[in-house]
C-alpha cells in the first residue's frame, strides 16, 4: 500500500465547465501559483489546473460559478501523468499539452519548488515523451482538428480563401492545417512582421487584424487563435463557417450570433473529439502503450518518494555501521601491530567490502520501503 502524500490538484475541463467559468478560475489559479512558490497552474484552452502540497489547498475561488473539481494524493500523480501523455486531451496525444507541462516544469525548477512537485512533473514530462516515441502522426493538434470540423461544416478547403487570425503557437498549428489541405491563406495578427513570417512560409498574404476584418467578409472560413478579443471584427463581416480556438473567445458576440451553429468553440471541438464512437487502430495502441508508461512512472514515482522518505533511517543505519566497522578495526590493528601498510591496507578494504555486503539488502529494502514498514523494522531491529 502506498503511503499518503500531501499533494492535491484543482482542476476544470472542458467536459464539465464552460469557457466563462474556466477563464474565471483562471484568473484564481495563475495568481495561486505566482504567490507560492509550491503551486503550479497549467492553463490551456481546454483546462485549468492548479496543483499544490499540503493536506487543506485552497479554499474555493471567489464567485458564484462552481468550484474546481479536487484531487488528492495518488490521484494528484496519476492524473499529473496522464495529462502529460496526451490521454485527457481532446485530440489524443497532443503536443501542446505536454509542452504546457514541460513549461510548469521550468518555472517549478527556478523557483526552487519542493522536490515532490519538481520530481513528479520531471516524471510527467518523461512519461509524455516517451509514450509519443514512435507515434508517428501528423495530426495530433488542435489546428488539424479545427480544420476538420471546417471541413465536415462547409466541405474541403482546397483552393479556397481561409483567414487565419493569429500568428502564436496555435495560430501556426492553424496555418499548418490549412496549407496541408491547399487553402488559399491570409494570416491575420496584430503583428504585420509576424504576419509575414507566417505566411512566407505557406504562400499566404498577410494582413494586420484590421485588414483581415475585412479579409473575412470575402473568405470561405474563418480560424482564430488570438489573446484577446478582436474588435475590430464586424457582425457584417461574419464568414460563413468559422472556429475559434482563443481562451476566452476571441470573437465578438454579435459575430458569433450571425454564424450561429457553422461557429465552433474549443468546448465544441472537444465534444466533438470526445464523441467518436470508436478510436482508430492506431490511436488504440497509443493508448495502450501510454497508459503502460503511466503505470510504470506511477510506480517509479512512488519508489523514489519512498526512499526519500527513507533517506534518515538509512544513513543513520550506515553511519551506526561505519562507527561500529572503525571501532573493531582499530581493536583489531592493536592486536596485530607487526602488519605493514600494505598488509593494513588490505584488513580496511576487507572489513569496507565485508559491511557494503551486509548493508546491500537492506539499503535496497529501505529505498523500495513504500508504506514505512522497512524504515520502522530496521529502527527496531539496529535499535536506530
Amino acid at each position: 500500500m502506498n503511503r499518503p502524500i500531501q499533494i492535491w490538484a484543482a482542476l476544470a475541463g472542458a467536459d464539465r465547465f464552460t469557457s466563462a467559468e474556466r477563464d474565471r478560475l483562471a484568473t484564481w489559479a495563475t495568481h495561486a501559483a505566482r504567490d507560492d512558490a509550491n503551486r503550479a497552474a497549467i492553463v490551456t484552452c481546454h483546462r485549468v489546473e492548479l496543483y499544490g502540497l499540503g493536506e487543506a489547498g485552497d479554499a474555493p475561488p471567489p464567485g458564484d460559478g462552481p468550484a474546481p473539481i479536487r484531487l488528492e494524493g495518488d490521484d494528484v500523480v496519476r492524473h499529473a501523468v496522464r495529462l502529460a501523455a496526451g490521454l485527457e486531451s481532446a485530440v489524443l496525444g497532443e503536443d501542446q499539452v505536454l509542452a504546457q507541462v514541460r513549461s510548469t516544469l521550468a518555472d517549478l525548477t527556478r523557483t526552487q519548488a519542493d522536490p515532490r512537485l519538481v520530481r513528479l512533473f520531471e516524471a510527467a514530462v518523461s512519461a509524455g515523451r516517451r509514450a509519443r516515441a514512435g507515434y508517428a502522426v501528423a495530426d495530433r493538434d488542435l489546428g488539424e482538428a479545427a480544420a476538420r470540423w471546417l471541413e465536415a461544416a462547409g466541405g474541403p478547403l482546397t483552393d479556397r480563401p481561409v483567414v487565419v487570425a493569429g500568428s502564436g503557437v496555435m495560430g501556426r498549428l492553424l496555418v499548418a492545417a490549412m496549407a496541408r489541405r491547399d487553402a488559399r491563406i491570409t494570416v491575420a495578427s496584430r503583428s504585420l512582421e509576424h504576419a509575414r513570417r507566417l505566411a512566407d512560409r505557406v504562400g499566404g498574404r498577410a494582413v494586420t487584424l484590421r485588414d483581415g476584418a475585412e479579409a473575412v467578409a470575402g473568405s470561405h472560413a474563418l480560424a482564430v487563435a488570438l489573446a484577446g478579443t478582436w474588435p475590430e471584427l464586424a457582425s457584417e463581416s461574419a464568414p460563413p463557417f468559422a472556429v475559434d480556438l482563443s481562451f476566452p473567445a476571441a470573437l465578438p458576440a454579435a459575430v458569433r450570433d450571425r454564424i450561429g451553429d457553422h461557429h465552433a468553440d474549443v468546448d465544441a471541438l472537444y465534444a466533438a473529439a470526445r464523441g467518436r464512437s470508436e478510436p482508430a487502430a492506431l490511436e488504440v495502441g497509443f493508448i495502450r502503450r501510454a497508459e503502460t508508461i503511466v503505470d510504470e512512472t506511477v510506480h517509479a514515482y512512488h519508489r523514489w518518494l519512498a526512499g526519500r522518505d527513507s533517506v534518515p533511517t538509512l544513513r543513520t543505519l550506515r553511519a551506526r555501521a561505519e562507527e561500529r566497522r572503525t571501532a573493531e578495526l582499530e581493536r583489531l590493528l592493536r592486536r596485530l601491530p607487526d602488519l605493514d601498510p600494505q598488509q593494513v591496507g588490505l584488513v580496511e578494504a576487507f572489513s569496507e567490502r565485508l559491511v557494503a555486503g551486509l548493508l546491500h539488502e537492506p539499503s535496497a529494502a529501505l529505498r523500495d520501503d513504500l508504506d514505512g514498514t522497512a524504515a520502522s523494522a530496521a529502527r527496531q531491529l539496529f535499535r536506530l
